[in-house]
């Protein structure tokens, strides 16, 4: 009886990450929007480094795009968006294949609950004004 074999663990294999995620992914939206919000108008002050010592801090954009489709999947550790990141297809190709440990993830969040918020209620005008999200129900919990 014949069965797939599949390729060897350890050959070489190129492959595109933006092949690897479908064009109607929830995550190619979430790019989208991130990139297209202005994060001033929501109040956002970038902090300015004291020296260039270090290493380069993670794009704004790119840790709030990790939220939301971390939030969307139920996923809100900051250790389980470290470990998705790793993994995932899909978060390598949101974040260009980087992958914040978790004290970055905590801390951002930490530091940007306000920002987040703002964020969030904005993505959820936006679906709204496109039919995409309904605001019918009530559902309570506990």
């Amino acid at each position: 009886m014949r069965e797939v074999q599949g390729h060897s663990r350890d050959s070489i294999q190129f492959f595109c990450l933006d092949e690897m995620v479908p064009n109607d992914s929830f995550f190619r939206v979430v790019d989208t929007f991130v990139d297209s919000i202005d994060l001033n108008k929501l109040g956002y002050k970038d902090k300015q480094r004291k020296s260039n010592a270090g290493r380069p801090a993670y794009s704004t954009k790119a840790l709030i795009k990790l939220f939301i489709c971390g939030y969307r999947l139920s996923i809100r550790s900051g250790r389980k968006l470290e470990e998705v990141c790793k993994f995932d297809v899909r978060f390598k190709w949101l974040l260009n294949s980087t992958t914040p440990d978790a004290n970055t993830i905590n801390d951002f969040r930490k530091n940007n609950t306000s920002l987040l918020k703002d964020v969030f209620y904005e993505l959820n005008r936006n679906l709204k004004k496109m039919n995409l999200l309904s605001l019918n129900s009530l559902s309570q919990d506990g």
